[in-house]
């Protein structure tokens, strides 16, 4: 079928906007659904593309899209205005550069007839055949837009043609699903082949069976997840492969605009936990942001923090807010809302709001652990749980307090994938000070510095390193004054006028322990390193 027989149809409400004559008596081979920024990996020589636009961002965005296309040898491109309404700046001038035909739609028609009309003419399939994939493809483009896509999509195209297929996510778990559900022998075998994050199509055997696995893709990134479906390419008839392709456009595009709302979520997140961080809002301002993001503010409130870091204590984390999506997964239930967001750090961060009680959320990533071991490969997974905010003024604590705890859960059990720090969990002084509010940790810490801090200012000497030093190597004069440079004797000197401004003696543990803590404390709120 020809573009000039295309639009000469009058219904499937198209008009042509730029083109070449002679482009429009090119064949048509293939119809072709997508709103990817650069769908062209995806394309064949001869495919007329139907976009909505929601890749459009600016004028530069147009040069791209219509590149991408006339450099796949597409033979044209079909543009909806239900969405954005306008034609993209400069998409016309753009496909006529590139010689490539630009058609527009009428609002009042669907993508799915002109699928239709073009598969008609190009599968060569008996009648039987061809009515099964205008079927599909009339539910298919059906399923674009709603939250359920994922699935509608699925149902569809296991419907009409008898194959259960499903998505496994970035986190390796079963995002949605039709026909037959897969068994966790089939998600660990498609997990093991795929994750993590491989791109590409890849051939898997469940239950003694040919499987596919298809990344989806996230431009540059990462995939979106992988479409899994029985037989493996090479295997399937024409009808069911362009069937799977259209699937495969569909999916991508629904897992794009649910990333795009998740990022939009996350930033709106970001902005509460913002907020706590500074801890000067006021409670009905808290109690205004919940409300907006979904949450309900009388409900108690706990906070989670988690990163994923390399083993031996290196430092180096995964990209930032990997452990995110885990967590959410997870922790998902009925009555509790998830709160997520990225810091600075690259920490994950999320409040579950309706959790009662944190002993369920560490039940429940602990009895994930297993099950994240091919996700986790040689990283850890770090994560701090906090009591349950049953009021916003005590939100800016719990966030703090879930934050040290995960600090403390990098400093213990090395050879565990997954460590979680809890109320329920104190291992070391860390864990134990971290359920100490901050206010009263800076206090404490203030406090019996005091004399030595004034001192220092005053003198420009460095007693409190000096107690750290003296501290951190056990009480051995000899060894704290070769780490300061320094003889014994002026060590001893040092430490005599310690003891003689804090009123605490080095020789007793209860008073190295007080001076220790506050250490710990003042390092805390200084950024430092000298305890612990």
């Amino acid at each position: 079928m020809r573009l000039r027989d295309l639009v000469a149809r009058p219904e499937l409400g198209l008009s042509v906007a730029t083109a070449p004559s002679a482009a429009l008596d090119e064949p048509v081979l293939r119809p072709y659904v997508t709103d990817l920024p650069d769908p062209s990996r995806f394309l064949r020589p001869g495919d007329l593309v139907l976009t909505s636009c929601l890749w459009y961002r600016d004028a530069a965005d147009s040069a791209r899209f219509a590149d991408a296309l006339a450099d796949a040898g597409a033979r044209g491109l079909v543009v909806g205005l239900l969405v954005t309404r306008t034609v993209p700046a400069g998409l016309a001038r753009a496909c006529a550069r590139r010689d490539l035909p630009m058609l527009v739609i009428d609002e009042r028609y669907s993508f799915s007839a002109v699928c239709e009309a073009v598969l008609a003419e190009t599968l060569p399939a008996p009648a039987t055949a061809i009515a099964r994939a205008a079927r599909f493809h009339r539910r298919l483009l059906g399923a674009v837009g709603p939250e359920d896509g994922v699935p509608r999509a699925l149902t569809a195209f296991a419907d009409e043609f008898g194959m259960a297929c499903w998505v496994l996510t970035p986190t390796g778990r079963v995002g949605g699903a039709a026909g037959t559900p897969p068994d966790e022998a089939a998600v660990s075998a498609v997990r093991r082949a795929v994750l993590p994050g491989r791109p590409g199509r890849h051939p898997v055997v469940v239950d003694g069976a040919p499987c596919s696995a298809w990344s989806i893709p996230d431009g540059p990134g990462s995939p979106h997840g992988h479409l899994v479906h029985p037989g493996r390419p090479d295997e399937l008839d024409a009808t069911t492969t362009e069937a799977l392709r259209s699937l495969h456009g569909v999916l991508t595009l629904q897992l794009e605009l649910a990333a795009q709302r998740t990022a939009a979520e996350r930033a709106a997140v970001g902005g509460l936990v913002a907020l706590l961080d500074a801890d000067a809002a006021a409670p009905g301002e808290v109690s205004a942001h919940l409300r907006v993001l979904g949450a309900d503010p009388r409900l108690p409130t706990v906070a989670v923090v988690a990163t994923i870091v390399a083993p031996a204590g290196t430092g180096e984390r995964a990209p930032g807010g990997a452990a995110l999506p885990l967590l959410e997964e997870l922790l998902a239930a009925p009555g509790r809302h998830l709160l997520g967001t990225v810091d600075d750090g690259a920490d994950g961060v999320l409040l579950v709001n309706g959790a009662t009680e944190a002993d369920g959320l560490v039940r429940a990533v602990h009895a994930a652990a297993e099950s994240w071991r091919p996700l986790l490969r040689d990283r850890r997974l770090l994560v701090g749980i906090s009591e349950a905010a049953t009021s916003v003024s005590a939100l800016s604590s719990a966030l703090e307090t879930a934050r040290r705890r995960r600090e403390a859960a990098a400093e213990a059990a090395p050879g565990e994938p997954v460590h979680v720090v809890s109320g329920t969990k104190v291992d070391s002084h860390r864990a134990l000070l971290s359920a100490v509010p901050a206010r009263l940790r800076r206090t404490f810490g203030r406090q019996l510095l005091a004399p030595l801090l004034d001192y220092d200012a005053l003198h420009g000497s460095d007693l409190v390193g000096t107690a750290a030093s003296f501290l951190n190597s056990c009480g051995s004069w000899q060894r704290s004054a070769e780490e300061l440079h320094v003889h014994v004797n002026t060590l001893r000197y040092r430490i005599a006028r310690i003891e003689q401004l804090t009123g605490r003696s080095m020789s007793s543990m209860h008073d190295r322990v007080d001076l220790y803590l506050a250490l710990s404390c003042h390092d805390e709120a200084d950024g430092g390193r000298s305890a612990g």
